[in-house]
């Protein structure tokens, strides 16, 4: 697994590249709010992918851990006896990783990166809630944890890449 100072190294990488594609197409006269909605988006994946490699609960005593998003459906699996839910991890992941995807194609001029980008983006942020809610209702004496700023992070990337799709200058007064 990666350790943190990669994740970083990745994520500056992702974010450099955007940039740089938003620059040169920019000098080619690109629209201009096609390549703000794309970097908008690209700065919400960003979020959302990184947030996966923090702390989104801590397991306070007995147990004294903290498990990263990508561990997060371990913890569900152990509270309600489910190996189904250990998948939410997965999507979260992909979710960030088609987030990102798609709003480089849209920052390219591709339609369908807008979609992707809005679909993605949308299911993250309604998976990612549903993951808090369920963390808020998990009983603290069968599984004493506290929720970090992690998650919140995770849904602040989706929103913002759900924005991102939807960003049009309005008319000048």
């Amino acid at each position: 697994m990666l350790n943190l100072h990669e994740v970083w190294y990745c994520t500056v990488f992702i974010f450099g590249l955007a940039i740089a594609l938003v620059c040169y197409l920019a000098h080619k006269n690109e629209p201009k709010g096609r390549l703000i909605q794309g970097i908008t988006g690209v700065c919400g994946g960003i979020f959302t992918f990184f947030s996966l490699f923090l702390p989104w609960i801590t397991m306070e005593y007995p147990y004294g851990i903290s498990l990263s998003g990508l561990e997060i459906g371990d913890a569900f699996t152990y509270v309600l006896h489910n190996q189904f839910l250990k998948a939410i991890s997965f999507f979260l992941f992909l979710f960030s990783f088609l987030i990102i995807l798609g709003s480089y194609l849209h920052i390219m001029g591709y339609r369908i990166g807008k979609k992707l980008t809005e679909n993605s983006a949308g299911l993250a942020l309604f998976i990612s809630v549903l993951v808090v809610l369920g963390l808020s209702l998990t009983p603290t004496d069968t599984l004493p944890l506290t929720i970090e700023i992690s998650p919140y992070l995770y849904i602040f990337g989706s929103i913002l890449a759900v924005i991102s799709t939807k960003l049009e200058k309005g008319e000048k007064s």
